[in-house]
């Protein structure tokens, strides 16, 4: 399967995704712990980060729009199904 990075996309209130968390050596992983269900639609950008896992689709989120959800970092994980 082929993805295209850096394609901006917008995804509908109510989908639910994970934060970020800072994991082995200083990268970032998602937070199964930390699931956020969205408020309002938003727009974000595809990233070609990995978790280990192919579960999740890493995205970049602006950073003004992901203080609302109190995360440091500005990408979020999607489950792929």
């Amino acid at each position: 399967m082929t993805f295209k990075y850096d394609q901006i996309e917008t995804i509908p209130a109510g989908t639910e995704f994970l934060l970020s968390k800072i994991g082995h050596r200083g990268f970032y992983y998602p937070d199964e712990n930390n699931i956020v269900t969205l408020p309002d639609e938003l727009t974000i950008k595809r990233v070609s980060w990995t978790c280990g896992s192919n579960k999740y689709s890493s995205y970049q989120v602006e950073a003004s729009k992901i203080e609302m959800f109190n995360s440091p970092v500005n990408v979020i994980w999607i489950n792929k199904e």
